[in-house]
């Protein structure tokens, strides 16, 4: 995934927003609208969430040691729980019902993102200031991680500052 290190703003901008604008295209022209909607939303959030793992991984790589948290086993749990959660609605897809437990396991997946989220914008900022740093610092870049198609122009810019320096 540490291409999405190298990627220019441009470019990964391109790919989510051509996903975005083909993806209604090609469900309503499917015979099973539904479950294809539930797929192209797979490969939609796993790129997504392909690019937070690379910005996590990838910059930690550059923090200095007294900075150097523990493994991001959380950030891992995080991923695997939430494609976990989209596989699901690949198969529920064709089931309009809406369970309480689905609500439950929605909310859990929300909150899994946000953890992503702040842990990326957290892991970025004590890269560029090379210090520990505190909540309000790291904010903005985790705004730009939920405000996504907006924050990439903010977001990789730094990302290939860390790959640079990875070199």
């Amino acid at each position: 995934m540490i291409f999405f290190l190298k990627m220019k703003s441009w470019q990964l901008f391109s790919l989510f927003m051509i996903l975005l604008v083909v993806t209604p295209e090609i469900v309503a022209s499917s015979d099973f609208p539904e479950k294809s909607f539930a797929i192209l939303n797979f490969i939609f959030v796993s790129l997504y969430l392909g690019w937070i793992w690379a910005a996590i991984h990838g910059a930690r790589k550059q923090l200095p040691e007294e900075i150097m948290r523990s493994s991001p086993l959380g950030v891992d749990i995080s991923i695997i729980y939430i494609i976990c959660y989209m596989i699901s609605l690949i198969f529920m897809s064709e089931d309009a019902s809406v369970s309480s437990w689905l609500i439950l396991l929605h909310l859990l997946a929300v909150g899994f993102l946000f953890y992503l989220f702040f842990y990326a914008a957290k892991t970025i900022t004590q890269i560029n200031l090379s210090e520990e740093v505190s909540f309000g610092e790291y904010l903005p870049i985790a705004f730009a991680f939920w405000f996504f198609p907006i924050g990439v122009w903010f977001i990789q810019p730094k990302l290939n500052r860390i790959y640079i320096g990875m070199k």
